[in-house]
C-alpha cells in the first residue's frame, strides 16, 4: 500500500475533532523534503488526524532519506502551532546510518 501524504490545505469545513485514518498491512510512505531529497519511509501501521493533518507510525518505521537510511520505534509529524512547519520526530531506538554523497566537484 503506498499512501501520499500532502501537506494540510485550508477546507471550507475542517475534520471534526477525532477524525482519524488507520492504515495497517504495511505502509509506504513518501515524502518530499522541499529540495533537499525524497525520503522513503515503511510502517506496519500509520495513523492520521484528519483534523489536523499530523502523522503517526506508533509501530515502529524504517526507510531511506536523501543523507542516508534510518530505523525507529515509533515516528511523528508535529507542528508547534497550526500555521508553523511540520517536523519528523522520530523515538524509541533511533537507529541511524549518515552516508554522505561526494560533491559533484569532487570536494
Amino acid at each position: 500500500m503506498v499512501f501520499v501524504f500532502l501537506p494540510r490545505r485550508p477546507r471550507e469545513r475542517p475534520a471534526p475533532p477525532g477524525d482519524s485514518l488507520r492504515l495497517s498491512g504495511g505502509v509506504e510512505v513518501r515524502a518530499d523534503s522541499m529540495g533537499s531529497g525524497v525520503w522513503h519511509l515503511r510502517a506496519p501501521v500509520v495513523e492520521a488526524d484528519l483534523a489536523t493533518g499530523l502523522l503517526t507510525a506508533p509501530q515502529g518505521i524504517e526507510g531511506q532519506a536523501p543523507w542516508g537510511s534510518l530505523a525507529a520505534g515509533a515516528m511523528g509529524v508535529r507542528r508547534d502551532s497550526a500555521e508553523g512547519p511540520s517536523r519528523l520526530v522520530f523515538t524509541g531506538g533511533v537507529q541511524l546510518l549518515y552516508d554522505p554523497k561526494p560533491a559533484a566537484d569532487g570536494g
